[in-house]
């Protein structure tokens, strides 16, 4: 599933829940960060390691480069739900 990401939602709109899962850390979320194409940046991530089956996300943000300040990201493009 593929879904806008909304403003102004209740709860955590990239975990997609009220209450996070106590137990997310970096290391057992798996993140996967990749570069699909040029400006775009991909996260993979289980986002409730917590769970037998996991809850997986895969996010891709639009990024733009500031010439003084470095990489920004200005948008996020989709977010996905296998």
């Amino acid at each position: 599933m593929t879904t806008a990401v909304r403003l102004g939602a209740d709860g955590d709109q990239y975990l997609d829940s009220q209450d996070p899962d106590p137990d997310l850390d970096y290391k057992n979320s798996g993140i996967a960060i990749t570069e699909p194409e040029p400006g775009n940046v991909q996260v993979k991530l289980n986002v409730n390691p917590s769970l037998p089956e996991g809850n997986f996300r895969t996010i891709t943000y639009k990024m733009v480069r500031k010439m003084a300040n470095g990489w920004r990201t200005t948008s996020c493009i989709t977010m996905k739900t296998p």
